[in-house]
């Protein structure tokens, strides 16, 4: 695989062949490497030759396809096929429809994965939670929530960012904001997100403070945090506060 990773994909493939006896793990390295380095034809090839294959085979097909190169449709056509569907499978598909912008697709499918009794993980809730976001659906938002602590799931650094995402781009700043001041120990993600919802409906003022209080903290703004604190400004109005953070 590190001969893959520095493109000598021929070499990497010669070492392959070359192997005395290959178990499942060396295919599956040799499967990821072809997927990640334009091998595409190859990769088919191989994942057709392999007499076993096993989840890890069927998750690099499908991520690969749906994450990074926006092959939904290839993906998902996988992912039917795949005997077995493990969490890893049901993220890879849900998350490749909400990185291709078809949000509506991904909550769908998370409905289906509930249906057939699949529960989900924290990942998965974070994905749903941003699908969410995207479509503006409040109600559903308030569910997986609800869902959320109900079922006591632990609230991660992406739980928390998910939630004050859905509540801020639903219009419910106040919601986000009491939520963001209930995390035990803030994050720069965290501080991000909410300047991010302040900013989208225009409390350049409240964002403007947040920032300040970041500062002198450990958690300190990073480039994100400006652009976002300097849309905040420009929807405002507040021209002298966003000058004073770009000389910054």
């Amino acid at each position: 695989m590190l001969i893959a990773k520095c493109d000598k994909m021929d070499v990497a493939h010669k070492i392959f062949e070359l192997m005395p006896s290959r178990n499942l793990t060396s295919w599956n390295v040799m499967l990821d490497a072809y997927m990640q380095f334009g091998g595409m034809e190859l990769a088919y090839q191989l994942f057709n030759t392999m007499l076993v294959k096993n989840a890890v085979s069927w998750n690099i097909m499908i991520g690969e396809h749906a994450k990074r190169l926006g092959r939904v449709k290839v993906a998902r056509e996988l992912f039917n096929t795949m005997p077995y569907r493990g969490m890893i499978s049901w993220n890879a598909m849900i998350s490749g429809y909400k990185e291709n912008g078809i949000s509506k697709d991904a909550i769908e499918l998370s409905v289906d994965m509930h249906l057939l009794g699949e529960r989900p993980d924290c990942s998965t809730l974070a994905i749903i939670l941003s699908a969410i976001a995207d479509l503006g659906l409040f109600v559903q938002g308030r569910y997986v929530h609800g869902y959320v602590d109900r079922n006591q799931f632990p609230l991660i650094s992406v739980i928390w960012c998910a939630l004050i995402d859905v509540y801020s781009k639903c219009g419910y700043v106040d919601i986000a904001m009491r939520i963001f001041d209930c995390i035990p120990k803030k994050c720069k993600d965290h501080c991000n997100a909410m300047i991010s919802g302040l900013a989208v409906h225009g409390y350049g003022k409240l964002a403007v403070s947040l920032v300040e209080d970041m500062e002198p903290s450990f958690v300190g703004p990073d480039d994100i945090t400006f652009f976002y604190v300097l849309t905040a400004c420009s929807h405002a109005g507040l021209a002298y506060e966003g000058q004073q953070h770009l000389s910054l």
